[in-house]
């Protein structure tokens, strides 16, 4: 009794009924799935870091946060299997031209909604002194519609050495340093080998897109652009 269905399609065939193509593995119900594979294409994420929640340094977290700028822009190219981007600072409602900004490609992503963007370096600012942030790493859950990255997370290595100029002017670079072992922390060594920057992880950030456009903006555009002159 269990072939009764397929019994009687088939004497229906024979008597010149009609016969439609009947997949085997068809068991009555819409099998088809969602690869999971998802291609958006260009989407820009504005992130305010004042809403995260700093881990890292673990005893200054909160501090460090405090002299951070408000927003971040993560200017994103998602295709199928692959991600593609810049992550900049912002100004007003749109990048922050004096900023300096590199592009990451070829960053880890399986096309479904989670993304691991970077690494690279862009400049955050710190009480008004543009600070690179090294080996900057954006990882989140991109929502179902991708009009905000979820559960985002910010890591990276701040340098230090811009922010103690800019406090401290007088004193040695490494003033904002000797200001953290207060609370227990010690700088780390920066890419160039001295021991002036520390590792941040700034959790639970949510980006919502935005219509800006964000560009890569290295050394040499920002030196010929007259807005950024000291």
């Amino acid at each position: 009794m269990t072939h009764t269905r397929s019994t009687l399609a088939m004497a229906l065939c024979l008597f010149g009924a009609g016969c439609a193509a009947e997949d085997p593995d068809d068991g009555g119900a819409d099998t088809a799935s969602n690869s999971g594979t998802t291609e958006i294409g260009q989407q820009t994420y504005e992130i305010d870091l004042q809403r995260g929640t700093a881990t890292l340094p673990a005893n200054s977290g909160p501090a460090v946060l405090d002299v951070v700028g408000e927003t971040v822009l993560a200017g994103l190219t998602i295709g199928a299997t692959s991600l593609d981007g810049v992550i900049a600072t912002s100004e007003g409602d749109g990048q922050d031209p004096c900023g300096l900004a590199d592009g990451f490609a070829g960053a880890s992503y399986a096309g479904d909604a989670a993304i691991d963007a970077g690494p690279t370096t862009f400049e955050i600012v710190l009480e008004g002194a543009y600070s690179p942030l090294h080996d900057a790493h954006l990882t989140g859950i991109l929502s179902d519609d991708s009009t905000r990255l979820n559960d985002a997370v910010l890591t990276g290595s701040m340098d230090l050495r811009p922010l103690s100029l800019a406090l401290y002017p007088d004193d040695p670079e490494n003033t904002f340093c000797e200001l953290m072992g207060g609370f227990g922390e010690s700088c780390e060594a920066c890419a160039d080998g001295t021991d002036h920057c520390i590792a941040i992880r700034i959790e639970d950030l949510t980006g919502t897109a935005v219509d800006t456009e964000v560009t890569a903006r290295l050394a040499a555009d920002v030196a010929a652009d007259a807005d950024c002159a000291m």
